[in-house]
């Protein structure tokens, strides 16, 4: 039997399960003003050699520990962390054995969007090699993607087969069609950079750092945005702050502090574009033209949608 998961702690192979359930953070248990998670891990396999482990030194299993995403040959693509707080003995996971599930009290670092747990399935056989597949999913779904993405992107197989090299001057070509959210606007542009199912970012911080490389396109470059337009549109101040909403409802979910993100000045469009500009990203057909520099601050103007539009 193919498992799909696996649990360690302490870097000890704890076992095997077939499906997660709770990782999306709905689960909550609060104690104390402490908000803490259930996890319950379906068709559940412990390991022979982890029980002799705990009977031998009466250890329990507590602490932080690791639920990796395995492909068809066993190997991690990805995986998610928490902090066991109930803690198990090694009598409970005896019993385990004829139940086939292990309930366990967690704190989660991150949570699960939409059809994450089904949607990895997708990706067990092979990394997508066809561009454009989330395209179909749901909003919610297009974030489980993306949450994917960047975790495979992270995942030890990534990391051991397909490792990148730095590339500067490069051109790539980014298809604009189907951005139109804040979620596509990332799927779209990591598979443009690194093919179908790359990652290149997941907001306007994180770009920053992929820029200045080890995620295989390094400034300066050229892009080329086929339908821009589309983006202009859809990628507005509302938009921005739809998924700043989006992400306090999530945060919610973990923290007990408010998420806090600084009131958008201007569209998420106009932003990402500012951060090309600054990085050197030659993007066309937007066409930029400098007007004044002095010091740092250097503005630019865009042809391609407004006389009007300034950059400082």
């Amino acid at each position: 039997m193919k498992y799909k998961f696996s649990l360690s702690c302490d870097d000890e192979l704890v076992g095997y399960c077939q499906n997660i359930i709770g990782l999306n953070g709905d689960s909550i248990l609060n104690n104390d003003n402490v908000r803490y998670h259930k996890l319950e891990l379906i068709d559940f396999q412990v390991c022979d050699e982890y029980l002799k482990y705990l009977k031998k030194s009466k250890a329990t299993i507590i602490g932080p520990c690791t639920l990796d995403v395995l492909d068809f040959q066993g190997i991690s693509i990805g995986e998610y962390q928490f902090s066991i707080i109930e803690e198990i003995k090694h009598n409970e996971l005896e019993k385990i054995k004829n139940d086939a599930k292990l309930s366990l009290i967690v704190v989660l670092n991150s949570i699960t969007a939409g059809d994450e747990i089904e949607i990895w399935d997708k990706w067990r056989t092979g990394k997508p090699n066809q561009k454009n597949e989330w395209i179909k999913l749901s909003d919610e779904n297009k974030e489980a993607w993306l949450n994917i993405v960047k975790i495979y992107h992270f995942s030890y197989k990534r990391s051991y087969y397909e490792p990148y090299e730095n590339v500067s001057y490069e051109t790539y070509y980014l298809d604009g069609n189907n951005i139109t959210t804040y979620e596509s606007f990332f799927c779209a542009l990591g598979e443009a950079i690194n093919g179908p199912g790359g990652y290149y970012g997941t907001d306007e911080l994180n770009i920053l750092d992929c820029l200045t490389g080890g995620f295989k396109a390094c400034a300066p470059f050229k892009l080329v945005w086929r339908n821009h337009k589309i983006a202009l549109k859809n990628l507005s101040i509302t938009e921005w702050e739809n998924k700043i909403e989006r992400n306090k409802k999530e945060n919610s979910k973990i923290f007990e502090d408010d998420y806090f993100h600084s009131k958008p000045e201007k569209s998420f469009f106009d932003t990402i574009i500012e951060i090309f500009v600054e990085h050197k990203i030659t993007v066309m057909p937007l066409f930029y033209r400098v007007i004044s520099s002095r010091g740092n601050n250097t503005a630019f103007v865009s042809k391609a949608w407004s006389d009007y539009v300034v950059y400082i």
